[in-house]
């Protein structure tokens, strides 16, 4: 005779591997999205460090001035 359960009380069959794949792989993705995160922080970091020297600028040599291209 079988066992009649009600819906309530059932459970996920075997170990619920299932799941925890899902689980893992979001993990793998979260890691590999933050791995990025830390590289284009770490550029960006770079870049905005370079910009606080002082802009050079050129100056157009004194015996050029009158002349015309």
């Amino acid at each position: 005779m079988e066992k009649k359960v009600q819906p309530e009380k059932a459970r996920q069959g075997k170990l619920g591997r299932p799941v925890l794949l899902v689980l893992v792989c979001a993990l793998v993705l979260l890691a590999i999205a933050w791995f990025i995160a830390e590289q284009y922080g770490q550029a960006i970091d770079d870049s905005t460090m370079n910009n606080g020297a002082e802009p050079t600028t050129q100056t157009e040599p004194a015996g050029n001035a009158d002349v015309i291209n």
